[in-house]
């Protein structure tokens, strides 16, 4: 989640800069393939941990369709990585939209009379950001194993529940690590 956002800003803004700066020297086709190969791998890579998991999930259990089963305790990893990467920008940049409302088309509009409000950028902390960003990584990954876990005491006996769950927590505390500490830094 965040190598891909990351990943989607910086292309995002270096194509424009690239080009409104005149650096296609510099900055060339091979620095975004580059990037691009980067986001592959890391989605191959994510992808494979977690078809790895339910494939040896299932051998345990004897159901095949265990992604199937699963799949839904991804729900809260991606609210949590949501919350995580869009709290500030809603908090910030969100109040830019009562100006916006004035003069939606740019056209020099005032229409409510708030097309001069000032954006408070003072408004959260970076610390208050980066607890939040942490806490909405965290609360996301536990309820998506509690997800998980529910879904096999529905679907077996509670130790062969149990027995299934150990691939996919492996992988949920290896994404979870790898995600605090690019957010930690």
């Amino acid at each position: 989640g965040a190598i891909f956002s990351g990943f989607a800003m910086v292309l995002t803004l270096l194509i424009i800069v690239r080009k409104v700066m005149n650096l296609e020297k510099l900055i060339t086709a091979k620095h975004f393939d580059n990037m691009a190969k980067v986001l592959v791998f890391t989605g191959l890579l994510v992808g494979l941990a977690y078809h790895l998991a339910c494939r040896v999930g299932g051998q345990v259990t004897g159901d095949q369709n265990a992604a199937e089963r699963f799949g839904v305790s991804l729900v809260p990893i991606l609210l949590g990585y949501s919350v995580a990467h869009y709290f500030s920008l809603l908090l910030l940049e969100g109040q830019a939209f009562r100006s916006l409302l004035s003069d939606p088309y740019g056209r020099g509009w005032n229409l409510f009379g708030t097309l001069g409000d000032p954006i408070d950028w003072t408004l959260v902390s970076t610390t208050v950001v980066g607890w939040v960003q942490l806490a909405a990584i965290l609360v996301g990954h536990m309820v998506a194993v509690v997800v998980a876990h529910d879904r096999a005491i529905e679907a077996w006996p509670p130790a062969k529940a149990m027995r299934s769950q150990y691939p996919m927590l492996v992988v949920m505390v290896a994404y979870t690590m790898v995600a605090l500490v690019l957010v930690a830094g």
